[in-house]
């Protein structure tokens, strides 16, 4: 009988504490800054999604994206990129880069679909960053810009296959 409470006791605390760090989750946040060529800077605070997992679900189940807000998908190595809104319930603009280098833009993805999305031509982004819809056209963002991320050492970007 005291081997069972002892057991009982043992799966409530990894219960809880399990419900107590999902709780109290920071997501590994980075500013940056859009540099446009006429010297246009848009500060940002971008969420980072750096593995396969954070990845995969992305802005999924969220319902609204802040001004100045967004998120940055990092990868180690820069492959052409394919996005969709699956379980996306707000537009999004997307902005490519490779390297500092804004390579392409999606502009106002529709939500709640699986319609690959890609910039055209599709050229191999290490980064993606994702913004409310319209804020491309608003801040008259091109693939001139440059993409400056303020303290890139918290970044770990895991390959897909690492996970």
């Amino acid at each position: 009988m005291l081997k069972i409470k002892s057991f009982m006791f043992a799966v409530l605390l990894t219960i809880s504490t399990g419900c107590e760090a999902q709780d109290t989750y920071k997501p590994l946040m980075v500013d940056a800054v859009l540099e446009g060529t006429n010297g246009q800077h848009i500060l940002l605070n971008l969420e980072v999604m750096q593995n396969l997992t954070d990845r995969t679900k992305g802005m999924m189940f969220r319902k609204n994206l802040e001004e100045g807000f967004g998120m940055l998908f990092v990868w180690p190595e820069a492959k052409k990129r394919v996005f969709w809104m699956r379980n996306t319930y707000i537009p999004l603009d997307m902005v490519f880069v490779n390297g500092e280098q804004v390579i392409g833009l999606v502009e106002n993805a529709t939500p709640l679909t699986d319609t690959p999305r890609a910039p055209q031509p599709n050229k191999a982004a290490s980064k993606v960053i994702e913004l409310p819809g319209g804020y491309i056209d608003k801040h008259h963002i091109t693939t001139a810009w440059k993409l400056k991320l303020k303290d890139d050492s918290k970044l770990n970007p895991l390959a897909d296959s690492a996970q």
